[in-house]
């Protein structure tokens, strides 16, 4: 048992090094590489611990020993077990976190649908009244997540805000500032949704890590 643990916990160990010492001697302009290879260590070490314990946790149900000390069956048969579980562990993986980030992405496309009537109604001059009635009926929409209804209702303030002043040069000066505001906050959904797509959604550890 005391062998089982030390083979399990070398990757960490690893790991736990390769970040004290890359820490201290890496510049900043190899920080991005370190930072690359330190997500490839994450995930090794992750399908490692689930390969290691899902073969071991097989192997002793089928023969009352575990991996590479006490059964004699061959590596081959060791190699399909690991197969099997890595398999089975990214199909879980995949459709957990799918499911997960599924109602995000909802809220966020939502949101991103919300941003873009309201741009649309600041750069052409349209109603305000219409586009707060607009806002207002989407504020407890079930799809929308608390931090997405936050942003929505500092939105609704904007707009309340924007629609009292008076003076055109003070109201043409809001509305440049406004339509800027709007168009990043529409970027930064677009790139939050793109995120959904990244290597990370294939691995716990780098999605909790992120």
């Amino acid at each position: 048992m005391t062998h089982w643990i030390m083979v399990l916990s070398l990757p960490l160990v690893f790991l736990i090094v390769m970040v004290i010492i890359g820490s201290g001697i890496f510049g900043k302009k190899t920080k991005y590489g370190f930072q690359k290879l330190k997500q490839f260590m994450v995930y090794f070490i992750e399908m490692y611990t689930v390969i290691f314990i899902g073969i071991s946790a097989i192997t002793y149900f089928e023969s009352g020993s575990f991996i590479f000390w006490q059964s004699n069956e061959s590596f081959f048969e060791y190699f399909q077990r690991g197969l099997a579980v890595y398999s089975t562990y990214q199909l879980f993986v995949f459709a957990t976190l799918k499911l997960s980030v599924a109602a995000d992405q909802d809220s966020y496309l939502a949101y991103k649908k919300v941003l873009r009537v309201v741009l649309q109604h600041i750069d052409n001059d349209l109603s305000l009244s219409k586009l707060k009635e607009f806002l207002e009926g989407n504020y407890e929409s079930p799809m929308f997540s608390n931090g997405v209804r936050s942003s929505l209702s500092h939105l609704i303030e904007v707009i309340e805000e924007y629609s009292v002043i008076t003076d055109n040069y003070d109201k043409g000066g809001y509305k440049k500032e406004l339509v800027l505001t709007l168009n990043s906050q529409i970027i930064d959904v677009e790139h939050i949704l793109e995120t959904y797509n990244l290597a990370w959604m294939s691995s716990f550890l780098l999605y909790i890590l992120k």
